[in-house]
């Protein structure tokens, strides 16, 4: 999907869930133009980042091109996961800066389905049962 497929949808389903204003300045001033995917490492993910290079500093071991490889593939495995399944975007009104963080996925599950539709009240005489 390009980038000013995004914007549209984006905007779409802002427009339906009724938060086409900044929750925090109340303007309508959204830049789309800015708009971006970011990801973000959970703290159990980002601990592992970097977790082989403090053992390396404690203990110094001779070159091993394979172990050093299956170790670097572990720590950056959050880092796939994260840009995988923890998608976001980020939009950034332009009055004031107050940046929203969105869930990617489920915007664009919401925008595919055509929406969520509240639910109908019925309106007039309640229906006979015989």
């Amino acid at each position: 999907m390009d980038r000013n497929q995004m914007e549209q949808r984006l905007k779409a389903w802002l427009e339906e869930k009724r938060a086409s204003k900044c929750p925090l300045c109340g303007e309508e001033s959204w830049d789309f133009g800015d708009l971006r995917q970011v990801f973000l490492i959970g703290a159990a993910g980002g601990a592992e980042i970097g977790k082989e290079v403090q053992r390396g500093i404690s203990a110094p071991r001779r070159f091993e091109p394979q172990r050093q490889l299956r170790e670097l593939r572990n720590q950056l495995r959050a880092v796939r996961n994260s840009a995988t399944i923890n998608r976001l975007l980020q939009l950034t009104c332009n009055h004031c800066g107050h940046v929203v963080l969105l869930h990617a996925a489920k915007i664009l599950r919401e925008t595919e389905e055509g929406g969520h539709e509240p639910p109908r009240v019925h309106e007039g005489p309640e229906p006979q049962i015989s």
